[in-house]
């Protein structure tokens, strides 16, 4: 993994203060005490992912219900922002505020920008260019969508680039322009980068690409789920596996434009330790 810790200011070397900045790979947690830490930790290991425990397909021919009695947030983000506000478009970000500290670092030592993939815009930029707005364009921001071209004149001055391009399952034939992630990456150059947040908002390809990218170097996940996949066990196990892959839930929204069927989850990655019983 590229996974790094970036060194401690003088208040972050303090060692109230580390464990959170450690388990959050020196990118996010900055004065969270450890005390506090430990506390978030304990919330995880006694989270209950499912209202009937042993029984989690219980409702699975009504999603509204099953959305409703499984998979709750279990962390929370001290200044998670809706970015770019109400209404269908803005997502739930934790602390933007940070991955801005972390351009500008980057941007002083001469490294490669912060990463963000849009996949599924419908041309809706309002999420993009929010982050375009807490980042001051620091970002280097890739949208993708199939359907047309969404290309806007201004997107070059923003650092955001448009492809139209969809996403697919990496064990699906190639066609026209589907892609699985991997090969997304490596066409754009992107092998072996840290994807600093995936938005994800594909109509249902999550259900089909989830295993493509859910291992990859991501560090947060936005993601709209939509109707449950007829398959119940592939349902499950895509849900299992952002707790899996060290993924915290920090929100859980409702989109009602789907009837319930719609939900918007935000996930941040942390270390294996911050999940570890002890």
């Amino acid at each position: 993994s590229s996974w790094h810790l970036t060194s401690l200011s003088s208040l972050e070397q303090s060692s109230s203060y580390k464990l959170a900045y450690e388990q959050s790979y020196g990118y996010f947690f900055r004065s969270i005490t450890n005390h506090e830490w430990q506390l978030r930790r304990q919330a995880v290991r006694n989270a209950t992912f499912h209202r009937y425990v042993g029984h989690p397909r219980r409702h699975w021919e009504k999603p509204e219900l099953w959305y409703y009695n499984n998979y709750d947030p279990i962390f929370s983000c001290p200044l998670a922002k809706r970015v770019r506000g109400i209404g269908d478009g803005p997502k739930w970000t934790c602390d933007p505020h940070q991955l801005k500290r972390l351009a500008y670092s980057r941007k002083k030592a001469n490294q490669l920008p912060c990463l963000l993939y849009s996949i599924g815009s419908n041309g809706n930029y309002q999420w993009e260019d929010g982050m375009v707005e807490e980042t001051d364009g620091l970002c280097e921001i890739h949208v993708f969508d199939y359907s047309q071209n969404y290309t806007r004149t201004k997107n070059s001055d923003l650092n955001i680039h448009f492809h139209q391009w969809g996403l697919q399952g990496s064990d699906q034939p190639e066609e026209g322009a589907w892609k699985s992630m991997q090969q997304i990456m490596q066409a754009l150059g992107h092998e072996g980068r840290t994807i600093d947040i995936l938005k994800i908002d594909c109509e249902g390809c999550e259900w089909e690409s989830y295993q493509d990218w859910i291992g990859l170097d991501i560090r947060q996940i936005l993601i709209e789920t939509h109707s449950l996949p007829k398959n119940k066990t592939l349902g499950l196990k895509f849900f299992d596996a952002f707790y899996a892959n060290h993924f915290a839930m920090f929100s859980k929204e409702v989109n009602p434009w789907g009837g319930g069927q719609y939900v918007e989850f935000s996930y941040i990655k942390l270390h294996p330790d911050f999940f570890a019983v002890n």
